[in-house]
């Protein structure tokens, strides 16, 4: 049979586990089952005890593939059978912040462990990469220009502009091609989308010359005259005329120089002689 002793040392640690175990009754937690691009994401939870005391415990939010919070320790004085009442706000959904499945805790440490969590879901649009392509920056006048793109996803929604040199403008469909009869400046205005994805706006500059001799001579300098022969003439006679000239400075100097060296040397022959 049982002693007595054993009997009152069992009913006394069973007593203290069951007052230990159930001091807090009831953890819960409130949150939305689904967060936005741009909702902040948060959630209400309350503590019930039935008893008084203070409990340490700190409140979190995982979201597989999403920045982790710091976890901050608090303190909670609780009321015998009523409800201790907090929020907790993880931050706002932004760019770095994937579409998942998240959970949000709360981890009691002290005086005892207990946790109690619940799962929600985050949906953003997801990004994608797209690109123009020109086969190069700069045109002849009449050469056949053709625009095209790259999308990493299929069939995406495109609109497309074109603005041409004389500031007029127009719709075009991608990919496009034309010829380039106005000479200038061309700007190209792109906005993609796609159901579930995040829109993209692209813009591109290209231009178009009369020549390629258009490239070489800027209109504003003194040798332009919009034949390239005599750009090329005009330089070259510029040219000489400045080798010519420097070089007679040069002798000059020289001749200079030689003259005071020479009637240096005739006075000191001079002197020597006296």
């Amino acid at each position: 049979m049982m002693s007595i002793k054993k009997f009152i040392l069992i009913l006394f640690f069973g007593i203290f586990f069951i007052h230990l175990v159930g001091a807090v009754t009831d953890i819960s937690i409130s949150v939305d089952n689904i967060f936005y691009e741009g909702d902040e994401v948060k959630f209400a939870y309350r503590f019930i005890s039935t008893q008084d005391e203070t409990i340490n415990y700190f409140a979190n939010v995982e979201c597989p593939g999403s920045p982790t919070a710091s976890l901050e320790m608090k303190e909670a004085n609780l009321v015998a059978n009523e409800y201790f009442q907090e929020v907790y706000s993880y931050g706002f959904v932004g760019e770095n912040v994937k579409s998942g499945n998240c959970v949000a805790s709360i981890f009691i440490l002290e005086p005892y462990e207990k946790s109690f969590e619940k799962s929600f879901k985050i949906e953003t649009l997801e990004t994608f990469d797209f690109s123009l392509i020109l086969t190069k920056k700069v045109f002849i006048q009449n050469e056949d220009i053709v625009i095209n793109y790259t999308s990493e996803i299929e069939n995406p929604s495109i609109t497309a502009t074109l603005n041409y040199p004389d500031n007029s403008s127009g719709q075009i469909n991608l990919p496009y091609s034309f010829k380039a009869k106005q000479i200038g400046t061309y700007g190209l205005e792109v906005e993609v989308s796609k159901q579930g994805y995040k829109d993209i706006s692209v813009k591109e500059q290209f231009g178009v010359i009369k020549s390629e001799a258009d490239i070489n001579f800027d209109e504003t300098s003194d040798f332009y005259d919009g034949s390239k022969e005599a750009n090329e003439s005009k330089l070259f006679k510029n040219n000489s005329i400045f080798y010519i000239f420097g070089g007679s400075l040069i002798l000059l100097i020289l001749l200079i120089i030689i003259f005071f060296i020479v009637k240096k040397k005739k006075n000191l022959n001079s002197s020597s002689e006296l």
